[in-house]
């Protein structure tokens, strides 16, 4: 069971302190995703980067000299190099049509609010619990984003977390979609999530071009490249909190010792499972604070009780509700 460590309670003391523009970000890898082990019949396919590869390789085999294993010891840690060695086959108009059917496929892409399809955040936890967290109920039961939270960071290509916000609706009122490729900035109003891989739209048919080869992936985090630029604004100006990732990408691990060095201003967290001694001997040279759970199950409860610590009395006496209650109201949206 998760623990109120040393790490939580720094976490939640500069939670409680912050208020509203509070510099909270959240940084989302491809295990937001994911089904727990309490789940024991996922309805959809979810992937980690490297199963979303090994499943269009799966599906377009017969292009392939190589087998996958093959390619994966062949690229090693270069998950821009493997992603290449697809792409050198099929192209990357073609590789972004497979992801989007892997992704989309037997989800709903439509209905009133584009909402994502309540089965799939039953099937995944941790990203529902991360859409809670970044949400505000308000007058009339209407929401608004967590006026702590700052911004959203993730290299994911799937629009599950956008998606998934709107069941609040309104979501373009409160939320601004960055991409490598957006020339708008966002009104003084909206938050941020930035997509810094590029991503496939959830509702949309067109396609933002996404991070794909080691070409774009150099670009993307050249100096004033777009994953560059808002890692490197998001860890001097906010406190992260890393969810579902696996801390792969050199770039990151460089922009992150590099804030380490200038300043000890913002402070940041990484929720991890039990790592073994060189990853957390990683985060202590990252100036990351470890958030140890035992299982992955557990990481929706530890959003759950930062959320809890922050949320004042009068937050949730004028609803009716208790605060237990507040969250699960979160999880259901704007309908009873």
């Amino acid at each position: 069971m998760f623990k109120n460590s040393d790490g939580f309670k720094q976490l939640v003391s500069i939670y409680v302190a912050e208020n509203a523009d509070g510099p909270i970000g959240l940084y989302l890898g491809a295990g937001v995703n994911l089904p727990t082990r309490q789940v024991t019949k996922p309805t959809f396919d979810t992937y980690s980067w490297l199963e979303l590869l090994r499943a269009i390789y799966n599906r377009n085999m017969v292009q392939y000299c190589d087998s996958f294993e093959w390619l994966k010891n062949k690229y090693a840690n270069d998950w821009p190099g493997l992603a290449e060695a697809l792409v050198g086959q099929m192209s990357v108009e073609k590789l972004v049509d497979e992801i989007d059917l892997l992704f989309y496929h037997g989800l709903p892409r439509k209905d009133k609010y584009g909402r994502l399809s309540k089965r799939m955040l039953d099937q995944a936890p941790t990203l529902h619990a991360a859409i809670c967290f970044i949400a505000r109920i308000k007058e009339k039961w209407t929401f608004e984003p967590n006026p702590k939270v700052r911004t959203v960071i993730t290299p994911n290509y799937d629009f599950f977390f956008g998606a998934g916000w709107t069941r609040y609706q309104t979501f373009h009122d409160h939320w601004k979609v960055m991409t490598p490729f957006s020339q708008d900035e966002p009104d003084p109003t909206q938050r941020t999530i930035n997509y810094i891989h590029g991503y496939v739209p959830y509702k949309l048919d067109r396609r933002k071009e996404l991070v794909l080869t080691r070409e774009s992936y150099r670009n993307a985090y050249r100096k004033n490249g777009f994953a560059r630029r808002v890692l490197e604004h998001a860890a001097r100006d906010c406190h992260l909190i890393f969810i579902g990732t696996s801390f792969g990408d050199k770039p990151v691990i460089e922009i992150l010792k590099n804030a380490k060095k200038k300043s000890h201003r913002m402070q940041h967290f990484v929720i991890d499972k039990s790592p073994h001694p060189e990853r957390l001997a990683m985060f202590e040279e990252l100036g990351i604070t470890p958030i140890i759970v035992e299982d992955y199950a557990e990481i929706a409860t530890v959003l759950e009780k930062l959320y809890y610590a922050g949320l004042e009395k009068n937050g949730w006496e004028k609803f009716g509700l208790t605060n237990a209650a507040y969250w699960e109201r979160l999880k259901v949206g704007p309908e009873k």
